[in-house]
């Protein structure tokens, strides 16, 4: 066993024996055993035009998974298994001429802190590596935008800075530690405004392989089950209707917003179906812009890479339960019934930027 792979087993064991608690702790790995040698600029040449680079604000894979958010560090792992020629590339290493043989840029970015300027206040290594990013972008490039990520959006200058919280128009965003739910989330895939016309996007790249649901009005796919929810929404409403100055129930807000803007709202909350209003999941090719690159945000709460254990360890003063959380770092969480679903998507997701069309 070489020194990287016994550093890199003991933080993973020490990062998990730390979230759990002596009665709960797990008495066995069984995730099957997968390569842990990270690419990274340092040790991996970019030599394919089709390289695929996860960007983070952390030094290491090692660091992050230590460190960092339980989604970004199961986002790694699941994408090193998923990938395995994928970079690890931290924002501080991007320089100029580092991106030249990038085709998709992966970012996923959670945000537990409770506060709200967390999430809008970008991490200085991204504002900086936005210089090189922005010109790769327009000349071609190819993002994927995950969660709090898709922020980034606005620094990368696509769309224009502040108008995720713009107050012309509604801005829903989470970022607590969470807290218990036992419904079942759906995202709907389909827009029906009005009832007057539809927008069915089920056959879109994005959502191949996945289950769709669908009755007379709603197409769609549950995104999360019964769990530990951190209800991490990045989505905002509105702004569609106020850039396009026509009705969000009219067919020609989404025909202007798609050709003119570039933006394709993809997949809403199940109840936002009837208007063109949610930017929740949502494309964006060129459009009237300079921006000859695509891109890809998903501001969904419930496309979480990975839901917390959670057991009751008390009651507080007026009789509500007090829950305990422990992480659930591996290839394949376990915790959320759907997550087949969300792991199809980032696969997606990542296959549709590099290729196009899967």
């Amino acid at each position: 066993m070489t020194k990287q792979v016994m550093l890199y087993a003991s933080l993973l064991v020490a990062v998990l024996f730390s979230a759990c608690t002596k009665t709960n702790e797990p008495t066995e790995n069984e995730d099957p055993e997968w390569d842990s040698t990270w690419y990274n600029p340092t040790n991996h040449p970019y030599a394919r035009e089709d390289q695929i680079a996860f960007l983070s604000i952390y030094a290491s894979p090692e660091q992050l998974i230590a460190e960092g958010d339980d989604d970004e560090a199961c986002a790694w792992i699941w994408m090193h298994e998923t990938f395995p020629n994928a970079v690890f590339l931290p924002f501080v290493n991007i320089k100029a001429h580092t991106l030249d043989s990038m085709r998709v840029l992966f970012w996923l970015r959670d945000v537990e802190s409770g506060n709200i300027n967390d999430v809008t206040t970008i991490p200085e290594p991204a504002v900086k590596a936005a210089e090189h990013i922005i010109p790769w972008y327009k000349a071609g490039g190819n993002i994927v935008l995950w969660g709090h990520a898709a922020i980034y959006i606005e620094t990368l200058g696509r769309l224009p800075e502040g108008t995720y919280t713009d107050p012309k128009h509604e801005w829903a965003c989470g970022c607590g530690a969470g807290h218990l739910d036992l419904g079942h989330w759906l995202m709907a895939v389909q827009l029906f405004p009005g009832g007057k016309f539809k927008k069915d996007h089920s056959t879109h790249p994005l959502f191949k392989d996945i289950p769709i649901y669908t009755d007379n009005n709603i197409r769609g796919f549950m995104v999360k089950g019964p769990g530990w929810t951190e209800d991490h929404n990045c989505v905002f409403f509105n702004y569609p209707s106020e850039i396009t100055s026509r009705s969000w129930q009219a067919e020609i807000c989404y025909t202007l917003l798609k050709d003119y803007y570039g933006i394709i709202p993809l997949a809403t909350w199940d109840s936002q179906i009837s208007w063109i209003s949610q930017l929740n999941v949502y494309e964006l090719k060129q459009g009237n812009t300079d921006y000859h690159g695509r891109m890809i945000c998903i501001g969904n709460g419930g496309c979480e890479f990975t839901m917390k254990s959670y057991r009751q360890v008390g009651t507080n003063g007026d009789g509500s339960p007090i829950y305990e959380t422990q992480k659930d770092l591996s290839v394949h969480p376990k915790n959320n019934v759907y997550q087949d679903n969300i792991l199809l998507m980032a696969r997606n997701a990542v296959n549709y930027m590099r290729n196009g069309n899967e």
